[in-house]
């Protein structure tokens, strides 16, 4: 009975140990655990990317465990261009517009294509669309990223396209006016030309320490 006491006071001397100790060390088991976490999970997505790259070279994607046929298309031959070492993130959006891609990119610039059937039977091609009523302003020589994204997202409802814009009012000694815009354009894809209108208007000044808001729509 005396050896049965003495194991347990052992063994409680020793769990008291280890807790103190993982009290004592609590970062150094947090450090462990999250980075065993990310190498796990960092496994795990490059296994799946490349699972997903391999069904893409193979012309083959799944979307909701349904399979759809996989078409790599090279820009570059339509003058479209994007550097690896390029800030600027996304390239462009997309939306279908009579059964067209209607394809904005970052910069401002609109292309059409030819129909979604055609694109599969003679490969795609894209006409770049005019732009009326609406300056995007685009910097090449600004290195400010977020703000000389110009297009932030798109949407085509009718026969209109809504356009997210970024807007830059530049001012003396470092002062700017950020403004994000909603702008409207009515398609004309027999001209290939959009005219666009002001939908709405979310514009934030900072000068002098001060904020102000104004909306119009």
């Amino acid at each position: 009975m005396k050896k049965k006491y003495i194991l347990i006071f052992v063994m409680i001397t020793i769990l008291s140990f280890l807790i103190e100790l993982a009290l004592k060390k609590k970062h150094v088991f947090q450090n462990y655990y999250h980075e065993y976490k990310f190498l796990f999970f960092e496994k795990k997505i490059t296994k799946k990317n490349d699972t997903i790259l391999r069904n893409q070279n193979s012309g083959k994607i799944y979307f909701e465990n349904i399979r759809y046929n996989f078409l790599r298309i090279d820009l570059s031959k339509f003058g479209i261009t994007f550097n690896d070492d390029y800030i600027y993130r996304p390239l462009g959006y997309v939306d279908v517009y009579n059964n067209k891609i209607i394809l904005g990119l970052f910069d401002g610039k609109f292309y059409i294509s030819n129909t979604i059937q055609d694109i599969k039977k003679n490969g795609l091609k894209l006409e770049e669309l005019e732009i009326f009523n609406f300056d995007f302003k685009f910097n090449y020589n600004d290195d400010y990223s977020y703000r000389n994204i110009i297009i932030r997202d798109i949407m085509i409802d009718d026969n209109h396209i809504y356009v997210v814009t970024n807007g830059k009012n530049e001012t003396d000694n470092n002062e700017y006016f950020s403004s994000h815009e909603v702008i409207r354009g009515k398609i004309d894809s027999k001209n290939y030309k959009i005219d666009f209108e002001k939908f709405f208007t979310n514009s934030c000044a900072f000068l002098h320490g001060k904020s102000l808001l104004s909306i119009l729509s």
